[in-house]
């Protein structure tokens, strides 16, 4: 079964705050000190603010938080 079209779920003519949220991996720690690993990947929260300003400079979208 096909998923929907977007347009067909979204009318082009309203403005909408959209939570948009992708799960992509497992036991991946972003931001934050591994359970397993034990590895701290703090360092990226820079990196991936500033990597969503990108991306919504490009595309129409505003980033609210």
């Amino acid at each position: 079964m096909s998923r929907p079209l977007r347009c067909e779920i979204f009318s082009s003519a309203k403005v909408l705050i959209l939570h948009v949220c992708q799960r992509c991996v497992r036991r991946a720690f972003l931001s934050d000190v591994g359970d397993f690993s034990g590895k701290d990947y703090s360092y990226r929260k820079e990196w991936i603010r500033q990597r969503i300003e990108k991306l919504a400079s490009v595309f129409a979208v505003d980033v609210l938080s």
